[in-house]
């Protein structure tokens, strides 16, 4: 599997969050509450990243990796994710395109992400 290269940055900590995907299902009952069971025992959680690649030579990088390495954003890769557990290592993929702007003289690339296997303290 593919992992993110050395060479570039983790995201940054500002403007990085992720959204737990619900795997409950609800069914409204013609009276009294809605009957929950849980439909999926594996999902992934969809997140929010940004990079800042100091240079155009950090740009060609990820560009190249996500065209080659990860065929254009489908392919999973082990990168870098932070969350109430630390920071580890998961596996993600690009949930559609990434966006670039060039701000104060760094590339600020943005880009939709969905996690697998995010991980959660023990019971």
């Amino acid at each position: 599997m593919p992992a993110w290269p050395d060479t570039l940055p983790k995201p940054l900590a500002g403007g990085f969050g992720f959204e737990n995907v619900d795997p409950v299902v609800r069914t409204e009952m013609s009276s009294g509450p809605k009957r929950a069971r849980r439909q999926f025992t594996q999902t992934t959680d969809n997140c929010a990243m940004q990079w800042l690649f100091e240079s155009d030579a950090q740009l060609a990088t990820f560009e190249s990796f996500h065209k080659h390495d990860l065929n254009d954003g489908a392919a999973w890769f082990d990168g870098p994710f932070k969350n109430g557990m630390g920071a580890s290592t998961v596996q993600m993929r690009f949930a559609g395109p990434f966006s670039v702007a060039y701000v104060s003289g760094k590339w600020q690339v943005t880009a939709k992400m969905e996690i697998k296997n995010r991980p959660v303290a023990s019971a």
